[in-house]
């Protein structure tokens, strides 16, 4: 093989602490994907301080893709991300770099946080944004590009000064949606604040219903981090054949509770289940604390008839194993056959190819207000 046939390749990076976790994943990924593998091994010198050995066969690539998942300790997940991207660009004694390019897979990343807060009590805090500008920097110092699963907010988004394809996973729950039977034309698709309102306006429009009939959007208040202390409704009613919730993100399943009840009191007490079902929808698993009892009883409970979660944190199957109603659905193709277009294309030409069949996928994330505004427009 040439040297340019050599360098017209590209690769696949993995990190050892991604296999005990995302075995799974990065076996799918390689099965979209294919492209030689390259292991970046983390080590440790003996007072503890780091060091990563990328082991190449002096063999140099055109582009390296990197699946990176940044959750916590934050501090640890950044550190590896700057150093892996570090590694590949990284030039001595006269060697050529491993990659001349280098793309970030990202599957998911704990930047959600979107404002500074400002107590009642007169108590100024902020650094709520804080993790989402860091990661963002970190991200611009050591890759050229990435693709990102599910990015919380436009705020967090903000942040990021590098090409950045923004994926939703919509169009998968529209598949599972449709193919289950939950589409009617009384099904409704409820938002639960304006934050996700893009998301299901999308998943809306993908399973062919009405934006302004179909639609609900919730208002959380929320009384401290993970506690919802109130729901109001700004536009819409719960009344239907099926309702379906789509959010971002379940960490302790607070809300979903908080909401459910909401909509359960609006029917007079009778779960939804009873009058065509309730089915929670959301991209990122996260399931901190009590979640699997919150979520648990949700289900055995009537109270919803169906969680579903696509594997990005693929932990999370393992959370819920065996509790009935859950569904998980994969997202490893979806990502391969998005890094298989990055690797032919550019970012941008690939934002503006509106008959592309991954078009319905690519969605950047709008500020919630504007969002909020133009549908109350319809």
């Amino acid at each position: 093989m040439s040297d340019l046939e050599q360098s017209q390749q590209f690769v696949r990076v993995v990190h050892p602490d991604d296999f005990s976790f995302h075995d799974r994943f990065l076996r799918e990924i390689k099965a979209g994907l294919g492209g030689d593998r390259l292991l970046v091994d983390g080590l440790r010198f003996g007072d503890g301080s780091d060091y990563l050995r990328v082991i190449t066969e002096s063999k140099t690539f055109k582009q390296a893709i990197v699946p990176l998942w940044i959750r916590p300790p934050l501090s640890e997940s950044i550190f590896e991300m700057l150093m892996i991207g570090n590694a590949l660009t990284h030039q001595e004694r006269g060697r050529p770099p491993v990659a001349d390019r280098v793309t970030a897979l990202v599957i998911y990343e704990e930047s959600r946080m979107d404002k500074d807060s400002s107590p009642a009590t007169g108590e100024y805090q902020t650094g709520e944004a804080i993790t989402a500008e860091i990661f963002a920097q970190c991200l611009g110092l050591a890759y050229d590009e990435a693709i990102i699963l599910g990015c919380h907010s436009s705020e967090a988004a903000s942040y990021l000064n590098i090409p950045i394809l923004h994926v939703t996973a919509a169009p998968l729950f529209a598949d599972w949606l449709i193919e289950n039977g939950k589409i009617n034309p009384k099904t409704k698709i409820v938002a639960l604040d304006k934050g996700s309102l893009q998301g299901c306006l999308r998943l809306c429009d993908r399973v062919g219903l009405d934006r302004k009939s179909n639609v609900v959007v919730c208002d959380k208040h929320r009384g401290g981090h993970n506690i919802v202390s109130g729901q109001d409704i700004l536009y819409g009613d719960f009344s239907g054949d099926n309702l379906i919730i789509f959010d971002d993100r379940i960490d302790t399943a607070g809300s979903i509770g908080a909401t459910c009840a909401a909509i359960n009191l609006s029917k007079g007490g009778v779960p939804c289940v009873e009058g065509g079902g309730l089915t929670v929808m959301a991209t990122h698993g996260i399931l901190s604390l009590q979640a699997r009892a919150n979520i648990q009883h949700l289900l055995e409970g009537g109270t919803i008839s169906d969680l579903v979660l696509t594997d990005s944190l693929p932990a999370a199957a393992y959370k819920l194993e065996g509790i009935e109603g859950v569904v998980v659905l994969p997202a490893a193709p979806l990502m391969s056959r998005l890094a298989n277009e990055v690797i032919e294309r550019s970012i941008a030409d690939i934002e503006q190819d509106p008959g592309s069949e991954l078009a319905p996928y690519i969605m950047r994330p709008q500020p919630k207000e504007e969002v909020w505004a133009a549908f109350q427009t319809l």
